[in-house]
């Protein structure tokens, strides 16, 4: 993996935000995109993993092998940074807003220090609506094949942003998007505007949801997301769903490219019939 620099074409020293994207990304005849939470550093999934288990498995690492393995040819990856939009000028490189109220204070009651809205922001990157805009049309549009096959993943915030994105621009994205999942993000069926890009989303869709049944047990919920739900095998924190379901959501994408005409099922699995695949709502942060 290697770090882009939003927008393209900033040096170290310029305003900016750095990404991963994988060395293959022009070559590559798949891309896989994930857009995380706005609460994680780059590259992180879960603080709380990398303390209690192992760091490969609670970062981007574990991911990373995983896909280089889930198939003969190597897919792309690009790894957004939702979470580090704000530019600390004197150390000279991107933050998230927990590092940045970290900085030292001139006295242990002092305020955070004052946040310019331009000289502490990153043109083309200024908010999560922006950045995903920017990951988007200026890296994956621009810097792969253009007919490679786009994977994505987008996750809490990141997976709304993701969603109103590619609704908005269906027009360009539809035919090259081949498969969408998202994780533990409601994001409902009225919600879904565009015909065209609800009707991809009811056959190549998932929603990875907060539920500690074993990772891809399929769950209530189509009839209010619009697409097939799954548990992530995550039953408390959202920030644990992409280290406990990414083996999952790979097979999904391994199936999907090795079939052309693949539309899923839909799942019409009633509470009634499976009291345990209910989908479970979880508060804990």
């Amino acid at each position: 993996m290697q770090i882009t620099r939003l927008p393209i074409g900033t040096s170290a020293d310029e305003n900016h935000v750095p990404i991963l994207t994988s060395k293959n990304i022009a070559t590559a005849k798949r891309v896989i995109v994930y857009i995380g939470e706005s609460a994680q550093d780059l590259g992180i999934f879960a603080y709380r993993m990398i303390g209690h288990d192992t760091v490969a498995l609670g970062s981007a690492v574990e991911f990373i092998q995983n896909v280089k393995a889930s198939a003969r040819d190597e897919p792309a990856i690009v790894l957004a940074n939702m979470g580090q939009l704000i530019w600390h000028r004197r150390g000279k490189q991107a933050m998230s807003q927990n590092t940045w109220y970290a900085i030292p204070r001139e006295t242990a009651v002092g305020q955070p220090m004052k946040m310019d809205p331009v000289k502490n922001r990153v043109p083309q990157n200024e908010g999560l609506q922006e950045h995903v805009a920017c990951v988007f049309e200026l890296v994956v549009d621009k810097m792969t094949e253009p007919n490679a096959e786009v994977y994505v993943i987008g996750l809490g915030d990141g997976a709304l942003e993701m969603v109103e994105h590619l609704q908005d621009n269906w027009g360009k994205w539809d035919g090259r998007v081949n498969a969408m999942v998202v994780g533990a993000s409601h994001i409902w069926q009225t919600e879904i505007k565009d015909k065209k890009f609800g009707d991809f989303w009811g056959r190549r869709g998932r929603a990875y949801m907060i539920s500690s049944e074993a990772p891809g047990t399929p769950l209530t919920g189509r009839k209010f997301f619009g697409c097939n739900c799954y548990s992530s095998g995550e039953g408390l924190y959202l920030e644990c769903l992409m280290p406990k379901a990414h083996r999952s959501i790979l097979d999904y994408f391994k199936v999907v490219a090795d079939n052309p005409n693949y539309e899923a099922e839909p799942q019409d699995i009633s509470e009634a019939d499976n009291g345990k695949n209910v989908v479970e709502d979880s508060w804990a942060g």
